[in-house]
């Protein structure tokens, strides 16, 4: 069990570090996509490229889909059909601590709350928990779980097994960002270097050889 509770821990530094390590990548990326999208403006100009990268976007395009965008908390949002949704929570761990959690931030505990900015903040809790439950992230969940007040459970071997699957999802996702070309062009100086990815680019996303 001590051995347990040791690995718990440093799991939960680790994933701590690596969230905000994320988070860094995901703003660094997106100044490195505007500085890109500028730059492959300039270069498909330059080579007189635009015309024929617009005939192979345009022939790839799908037909557009209607986006309706809502506000978080707008009475009439599908938030609140949310929050009545069955969810979707296998692991035992994540269904007990959801359940501590919904008891204090559910829609229908919260009727009679008189601080609208206090219920707004736990419908927001709710929504993050539910999400946080049903992609087994244990991590936001017992974060949620400690900003309430909830006393946690036990280290066991089981949340070991949900923060190790998490570092590598959130492992994956700052590895898919630093493979993209954007990001890759961001880290290059040189302007020969950065006009040769340009290229590179053209060719594979439009079958334009230079």
């Amino acid at each position: 069990m001590r051995h347990v509770k040791r690995e718990y821990s440093k799991l939960l530094l680790e994933l701590k570090f690596l969230h905000a390590d994320l988070e860094y990548h995901e703003l660094v990326f997106e100044e490195a996509k505007e500085e890109f999208a500028k730059d492959l403006n300039d270069f498909s100009s330059k080579h007189e490229l635009q015309a024929r990268m617009a005939e192979v976007q345009k022939a790839s395009e799908e037909q557009p889909t209607e986006v309706k965008v809502k506000s978080d908390l707008d009475p009439d949002d599908d938030i609140f059909d949310a929050t009545k949704a069955k969810t979707n929570i296998k692991n035992k761990d994540l269904k007990k601590l959801f359940k501590e959690v919904a008891t204090r931030t559910h829609p229908d505990k919260l009727t009679d709350e008189p601080d609208s900015v206090l219920k707004t903040k736990k419908l927001k809790m709710f929504l993050a928990a539910k999400k946080a439950a049903e992609e087994s992230d244990w991590f936001k969940l017992q974060e949620i779980a400690a900003d309430l007040g909830i006393d946690l459970p036990e280290p066991n071997k089981n949340q070991v097994i949900l923060l190790r699957d998490k570092i590598k999802d959130v492992k994956d996702k700052i590895k898919k960002i630093c493979n993209t070309f954007a990001w890759k062009y961001s880290t290059l100086e040189l302007e020969p270097n950065r006009e040769s990815l340009l290229r590179q680019y053209v060719k594979i996303a439009f079958g334009i050889s230079l």
